[in-house]
């Protein structure tokens, strides 16, 4: 794990697994019942375009929060 990140996420690893490269955390238009927190490598985010392809539209890296609006907020995501 990067030692860029803060001493309180190095922490957070104890509680963390590892899930597969190619795992989706959640489907757009989806209220995940939880959030994430990247503790090591990529997560990219995925929007459906009008003919139905995933197109990648932004990536969080170590450090970044993922889902945590939806998981707060109870609002559907935008992007998978």
């Amino acid at each position: 794990m990067p030692g860029s990140l803060p001493e309180s996420y190095r922490r957070l690893a104890s509680f963390s697994s590892r899930v597969p490269a190619g795992t989706r955390l959640y489907d757009q238009g989806t209220v995940p019942s939880a959030f994430f927190v990247v503790l090591a490598g990529e997560v990219t985010f995925e929007v459906l375009s009008e003919d139905g392809e995933a197109e990648a539209v932004a990536t969080a890296g170590p450090g970044s929060l993922v889902g945590h609006i939806a998981a707060f907020t109870g609002r559907p995501t935008s992007a998978a």
